[in-house]
């Protein structure tokens, strides 16, 4: 049913916090919380300040922005004990691929003999734990972390690179991002994109040229190999044998 989204692709690029993994982005919003409780601004509601898509650092730069008069830790030292806290959080919470991830890595891998890359903005030590707790890093050819290029997503650098190390085209490329930063990296780098959709994101708030919206991998399992086409056929000439079976 989705053969046409994969033809000509040699390679798939994966995004991380929100696409591979999705319970990562709200862990991090309660990592940002506890460290305001500990410095006892709870009245600050991290929820309200958690840019999606982007790394910890900016979600403070806002905060710090705008509660200056009560926010006085340095921007390091608040970035430092979020990521202790995340860390934390991490290894003490239970979180799992997103429903459908292992077996579309193994359709791609085995039978499209596709590339597979994680192109994440997280820094590759924060990265790195949560890739650990997934048990995914084999799963991937090549990881790129937010620290390892000059100007993170929305900037399309972070796969410029990517395809770089692979050595192919952009429209040989199919790629899966869930936020509108991710998305506009994809999309300013020429790659086909597909949105991995929260439900609660407007969809509006995504780039045009995206090709499809999945609330998960589930959907695509199964389904590379045909076009709706020939997925109708097919259904149609097994309802003409069971009815001339029952003849």
């Amino acid at each position: 049913m989705y053969k046409k989204l994969f033809e000509g692709k040699k390679a798939v690029f994966f995004d991380l916090d929100g696409t591979v993994v999705k319970e990562t982005e709200e862990l991090m919003t309660n990592a940002i919380q506890k460290v305001l409780d500990d410095i006892e601004v709870s009245y600050i509601n991290a929820r309200d300040y958690k840019l999606y898509g982007y790394p910890i650092s900016e979600s403070w730069k806002v905060i710090k922005a705008t509660y200056g008069h009560a926010v006085k830790e340095p921007l390091d030292e608040l970035i430092d004990l979020t990521e202790k806290a995340y860390i934390n959080i991490i290894n003490n919470s239970k979180i799992e691929p997103t429903e459908g991830f292992w077996d579309l890595i193994y359709e791609l891998k085995e039978k499209k003999s596709c590339k597979l890359a994680l192109l994440t903005n997280t820094k590759r030590s924060i990265a790195d734990v949560v890739i650990n707790k997934l048990d995914i890093k084999d799963a991937f050819d090549l990881i790129i972390c937010g620290d390892e290029v000059k100007r993170i997503k929305p900037s399309p650098e972070i796969y410029r690179k990517a395809l770089k190390s692979f050595k192919l085209k952009p429209k040989e490329v199919l790629a899966f991002e869930d936020s509108p930063v991710g998305v506009e990296s994809s999309i300013r780098a020429k790659v086909d994109t597909i949105v991995i959709w929260d439900r609660k994101t407007p969809k509006y708030l995504f780039r045009k040229g995206i090709i499809y919206h999945f609330e998960d991998f589930s959907p695509l399992p199964g389904n590379l190999e045909e076009d709706y086409t020939e997925l109708m056929r097919k259904k149609g000439n097994k309802a003409q044998r069971d009815q001339e079976k029952a003849l």
